[in-house]
């Protein structure tokens, strides 16, 4: 049974994100909200709000009720494509 979730369009660059998934990737649910609470990083806020997502998702669509069963598996952060300024009605 896998559960996902997903945000998209933050405003996070792919590689600060990623630092902070490499820090919960394979840890308990549990644990990795606890280390996401303690962590610096405004990225740490973005993937705690996707985690706690993933949780509500598995206890509505799976019924888990233990959260001692969960683990954060996998977590990417894939680059957004670039925004384009628009000067003159010409793209640059």
């Amino acid at each position: 049974m896998r559960t996902t979730a997903r945000a998209r369009f933050i405003r996070v660059s792919a590689r600060k994100a990623r630092l902070v998934l490499d820090q919960i990737r394979g840890k308990p649910v549990g644990e990795a909200l606890a280390t996401l609470e303690y962590t610096p990083r405004a990225a740490a806020r973005l993937v705690e709000k996707v985690l706690r997502s993933a949780v509500a998702n598995a206890e509505h669509n799976h019924q888990v009720r233990d959260l001692d069963d969960l683990r954060a598996k996998a977590g990417e952060a894939i680059p957004a494509q670039k925004s384009l300024r628009v000067l003159d009605g010409k793209n640059t």
